[in-house]
């Protein structure tokens, strides 16, 4: 038996048991022998992935086996080719494929190979033995059996030509024919068997010690493909046969070929390559295009090609596309699609668009920039389209002109939500009303997955093309549209877009940026430009979208929380109640009492005063329909689901003459949703105010909405203007005949425009489709800390003990995760001359100002992320921020009582976890620490004598504690009194100002000297810096308001360039600082326009930088050099140092 050294190790009882079935079933029921070949690589796959890389809930086994991090491991391309194996052949013998004896004999030894180097690198075994295949076993018996004697029974191995389907099988019930022998689906891997090996594999650096042959391996992983894409492979080689692989064909020349697949009439379709040296990956392109080249001259018509590099696919069809990647072989029917569109395709360059569908200028250019593409050889397209432009239609009308011109047939319409999905599929039968359609997600009946366009949420595809269920070949479609495309999609469900080998058009209304560039770059798109724009600001003037006016709205205890000692006696003990902080059940021992505390309200912390003033607002300001009588249609942006309930609750309780109907709560949620967005997009049913989390954000039609209230913040630009999109539709005749829909209402009660910068109506401040406002991820934000932390300790002259072995440590976590990136991987290659730049021997070392800032623009986002929770992570940027923030403000000669002061937010959030851990003390892990958390309160042993060795300790000490915490699920309503402030709002109950109001004051009055040096180009003193912070983080408002306003947080240039962009740049001290530059007689007229247009930017931005000569327009792309040459050129960094080095 191949699989006896897995017996003797303890806790893989049910892996060997697992294997020696799948041994007892590879000659007699193959396919079920490759299924228990799967289930036990499943298994080790499992449980190498949970020990080294992370979790693995949700994920399936070729999404396992395909992560960066997983492969990293492994480290080795034949045991990942005969992973890809194993786990094909199994798939292929639960679908019924063609699985003989050989393969499932085959699969076995692969299957040892994974296992038995595994267990050796797990020093679980010291070796394990030659694979000896069933099929020889036979054959020794065989031929030792006496003359006469009966022979064993013949496999379906002995096929004369090729190898036929093995017989279906199905799972038997335990009195079944084969008995114990049937495999289970999946092998359990309990937490108590990770506990027990994963120590060894963490520890253990994959070597193989028995090498396989890399181009067996390949063959095998490629025949494993074949059979999946339906291809029977024929068993001799140089015989030709109909609807078959052959094998090792001979050409004219004497040349040969490792596959030629044949279609019906026994003629060429494809040949494949795959057995030249590795080491040149561009060999079998070579070979396979010479055989293509033989046998065009031969037959008349080029094959399409195939050729591997390990276990990637690569395919040249006879289309003239570029090759490309692909995820499997085509069928045969694909195959000869392919063959007959080299004759068939019409030109498309100038398409005749049909009016019914599409009648817009901007949305015939659209299609006919989509042809263009690829026309031009693109197999990827993008368009820009505002929210209520058209991207369906021009959808529509794209397939429309490519069903007609014979480049596709079969289409795919992707979308993120079955709302969206239904809508599209609703607008696709209405005008291609002769093509058959189906929509194959959200619970639909009467599904026809032969239909010619299918409609389909990414989540129900990617499970319709998993390895254990593939309902689609890898042609099935000929275009996959994408609705809303964005990079978090790419990122999800890539394997969904590197699976289809389609044309591909992305739809979505996110605007140019250098924030989307790489979105589009996804797309082919050249110079990170999608193939057609048609944004926000063009549509409304040009009438085809409405704007918008902004009703700057929010609440005291919005803006600035309720501050619990401010409350009444009674107040004090509704809010004691309702957060168990009174009564028998409270914990007095963890010091819990709010006294000096601020409420914040959330999603989870809801105040039902703060809602009524919202809708009351709503009802008095909002739009109103029916002459006056009734609230326009208006979609609430809620937190969360219960505080969408509450807001529908206290509307009833507060209007009830509008009927219960009037408003109602509509997501994911709530039964009949779908059908409640249909009744409200019509204008005579209700309800009329729907109070959504999520579900209307995107996609969702409804003409009529005229009010829009965002009742939450969000921090995605994406997100944004998708919300803004509800409300831009045009509608006419809304208020009476003639009377159309001229512009909506947004009442922002969280400063969303505030933050993305936009002004009072439909119009955007310069700036806004431009600049970015990106969230970085924690495990980012996690390696910026780490970085700077790193680059504090290099600049220290002479370290030792714990700082010098820190400092080892990070050098380390950065260059060896530089140069261990996969350039295969797409962000990667992107950004591949800055990778290899800072891959260089010791380059981290010697960084200077500008290659610091690129490497963390272009470098630092790339490195692996950690696969703990966001919880771990969260702890870890609050002890990491510690470090980077205490050494650098000690370097700048603040006291300790100063910085810690300057931490005191940071302190709140270390009090607010040793509380939540100290809850949890009958926890052993937790009580073992118990002294450590109690004095970490306040971050008080970390924060009273501060050192990098103290502050590591407790990161790696309590890190691990902060998955005990658990999330407060609890939904807390209060009830106390609220009232609205407004930019508006000057006198009465609510005089106090807010921040921007105060700014707004504050600048307009003040004679402050700073603002003054700021505006005259007068070079800030440190003194000068510190004054304006006092000003602005401590005067008008604190350093979180400060941010909530500029968009940058209080601590370099950024937030002195955004005070100069306010107060502007003086006539006169451009005059007398820059005049003699601006004026230089030597100046030609181009020279000096471009200098003046330096002046300008600094008066649009507050500051010009190297970095926006190179990346900001307009001078992105310029050749300053040969623009100015080498006399001149100082001229330009004279200008950059007057003007951003006046800034301190």
């Amino acid at each position: 038996m191949n699989f006896e050294f897995i017996k003797p190790v303890p806790g893989l009882g049910n892996l060997y048991e697992t294997c020696k079935n799948a041994e007892l079933l590879a000659l007699n029921v193959p396919a079920m022998s490759c299924v228990s070949s799967r289930s036990a690589l499943e298994f080790i796959v499992r449980l190498i992935y949970r020990s080294v890389v992370g979790d693995d809930r949700g994920m399936d086994l070729f999404s396992l086996v395909t992560n960066e991090d997983f492969v990293r491991y492994i480290n080795d391309q034949t045991i990942i080719d005969a992973i890809h194996v194993v786990r094909v052949n199994g798939n292929n013998g639960a679908h019924g494929r063609t699985v003989t004896a050989p393969v499932a004999c085959q699969t076995l030894e692969q299957l040892q190979y994974v296992l038995g180097e595994t267990l050796m690198n797990m020093n679980e075994i010291d070796d394990y033995p030659s694979f000896v295949s069933p099929l020889d076993a036979v054959r020794a018996r065989q031929a030792s059996r006496p003359t006469g004697a009966p022979a064993e029974a013949p496999s379906n191995s002995e096929s004369p030509a090729v190898a036929e389907p093995a017989a279906l099988v199905t799972p038997l019930g335990k009195d079944g024919e084969h008995g114990s022998q049937c495999p289970d689906e999946a092998i359990e891997l309990t937490e108590e068997v990770v506990a027990r090996f994963a120590p060894s594999l963490r520890k253990t650096k994959f070597v193989v010690t028995k090498g396989h042959d890399p181009r067996e391996n390949r063959k095998l992983y490629l025949d494993a493909l074949l059979c999946e894409g339906g291809w029977k492979i024929a068993l001799n080689a140089n015989q030709q046969y109909p609807e078959v692989a052959s094998i090792d064909m001979t050409l004219d020349d004497g040349t040969s070929v490792d596959y030629v697949l044949c279609g019906r009439d026994g003629r060429p379709l494809a040949v494949v390559e795959y057995s030249a040296d590795e080491g040149n990956p561009l060999a079998n392109r070579e070979r396979a295009n010479h055989a293509v080249d033989m046998l065009e001259k031969k037959y008349g018509y080029r094959p399409t090609a195939y050729y591997s590099t390990g276990y990637r696919l690569f395919c040249i069809d006879p289309l003239g596309f570029p090759p490309r990647r692909v995820a499997g072989f085509h069928t045969i029917d694909e195959l000869e699609l392919l063959k007959q569109r080299v004759d068939t395709r019409a030109n498309i360059s100038n398409p005749v668009i049909d009016d019914a569908i599409t009648n817009r200028d901007y949305q015939k250019e659209a299609i006919k920039n989509v042809c263009n593409a690829f026309m031009n050889g693109r197999r990827r397209s993008v368009v820009v389209m505002a929210t209520g432009t058209g991207k369906t239609r021009v959808a529509i009308s794209l397939v429309d002109v490519l069903l007609r011109g014979g480049w596709i047939k079969n289409v795919l319409f992707l979308a993120d939500r079955t709302s969206l999905v239904r809508q599209a599929h609703k607008n696709f039968t209405k005008l291609l009303p002769n093509i058959t359609t189906s929509i194959i997600s959200g619970g639909s009946l009467n599904r026809d997955l032969n239909a010619r366009i299918l409609f389909s949420t990414y989540q129900t595809m990617i499970k319709k093309i998993d390895e254990d269920s593939r309902d689609f070949s890898i042609g099935r479609f000929d275009l996959v549209i994408i609705d809303e495309a964005h990079r978090s999609i790419f990122g999800k469900y890539r394997a969904l877009f590197e699976y289809f080998d389609s044309l591909m058009v992305g739809l979505t209304a996110t605007p140019r940026s250098e924030e989307f560039k790489s979105t589009f770059e996804m797309f082919g798109a050249e110079n990170g430009e999608p193939d057609y724009a048609y944004e926000l600001e063009q549509a409304v003037h040009d009438g085809y979208l409405v704007g918008y006016t902004v009703l700057d709205r929010t609440t005291e205890a919005l803006r600035h929380g309720i501050v619990y000692d401010d409350l009444s006696v009674e107040d004090k003990e509704k809010v004691d109640s309702e957060f168990g902080l009174a009564g028998d059940g409270a914990d007095d021992s963890l010091s819990q009492d709010l006294s000096g505390s601020v409420i914040k309200l959330s999603g989870k912390v809801i105040n039902k005063s703060t809602i009524d003033v919202m809708l009351g607002e709503l009802m008095e300001n909002g739009i109103k329909v029916d002459a006056g009588d009734k609230l326009g249609k208006t979609i609430i942006f809620a937190k969360s689901h219960y505080e969408a309930l509450m807001i529908a609750e206290r509307f009833n309780v507060l209007f009830p003459n509008e009927g219960v109907d009037f408003c109602k709560c509509i997501d994911s949620q709530i039964d009949g949703a779908l059908e409640l967005i249909d009744s409200f997009s019509e204008r005579d049913k209700m309800p009329q105010v729907a109070v959504s989390v999520d579900m209307l954000d995107t996609g969702i039609d409804v003409p009529d909405a005229v009010n829009l209230v965002f009742f939450k913040a969000t921090s995605s630009k994406i997100k944004f203007l998708q919300m803004l999109g509800r409300g831009t539709r045009l509608c006419p005749d809304l208020f009476g005949p003639g009377d159309d829909k001229a512009c909506f209402y947004c009442f922002d009660f969280y400063d969303n425009f505030r933050y993305f910068g936009t002004t009072s109506s439909w119009s955007a401040e310069d700036g806004f489709f431009e600049t970015s406002k990106s969230v970085k991820s924690a495990s980012v934000r996690i390696n910026e800390l780490k970085f700077d932390i790193f680059r504090q300790l290099l600049a220290e002259p002479n370290l030792s003990g714990f700082d010098k072995t820190y400092f080892d440590e990070l050098y380390s976590y950065f260059s060896c995760g530089v140069a261990d990136l996969n350039n295969d991987a797409f962000e990667v290659n992107r950004n591949i001359a800055y990778v290899n730049k800072y891959r260089a021997e010791d380059k981290l070392l010697c960084l200077d100002k500008d290659e610091v800032d690129e490497f963390k623009t272009r470098v630092l986002s790339l490195l692996p992320r950690e696969s703990c929770s966001l919880k771990v992570k969260s702890f870890d940027a609050l002890v990491l921020t510690v470090e980077s923030e205490y050494k650098k403000r000690l370097d700048e000669g603040k006291d300790p009582a100063t910085i810690r002061f300057g931490l005191s937010q940071l302190s709140s959030a270390f009090s607010e976890r040793m509380r939540a851990l100290l809850k949890l003390k009958t926890i052993p892990a937790v009580m073992a620490k118990e002294q450590l958390i109690t004095s970490m309160m306040s971050g008080e042993y970390l924060l009273s004598d501060f050192s990098f060795e103290r502050a590591e300790y407790v990161r790696k000490e309590l890190r691990g504690l902060m998955n005990y915490i658990q999330a407060d699920d609890k939904n807390h309503v209060i009830d106390l009194p609220d009232h609205i402030i407004d930019n508006d709002e000057r006198t009465g109950f609510a005089s106090e100002l807010n921040y921007a109001d105060k700014v707004s004051e504050y600048l307009q009055s003040n004679n402050d000297v700073a603002l003054a040096k700021l505006r005259a180009l007068d070079v800030l003193t440190p003194d000068d810096i510190e004054a304006l912070k006092r000003v602005f983080t401590l005067q008008l408002g604190t350093a979180g308001e400060f941010a909530s306003w500029a968009g940058v947080s209080w601590g370099d240039t950024a937030a002195l360039a955004f005070l100069r962009k306010h107060v502007g740049l003086s006539d006169v001290a451009v005059e007398d600082r820059l005049g003699s530059i601006l004026h230089d007689e030597r100046l030609n007229d181009n020279q000096a326009l471009y200098l003046n247009q330096m002046v300008d930017y600094a008066r649009v931005n507050g500051d010009i930088t190297t970095k926006a000569l190179l990346d900001e327009a307009p001078f992105k792309g310029r050749d300053l050099m040969g623009l100015f040459g080498q006399e001149l050129f100082p001229l330009v960094k004279q200008v950059v140092n007057i003007i951003h080095g006046a800034l301190g």
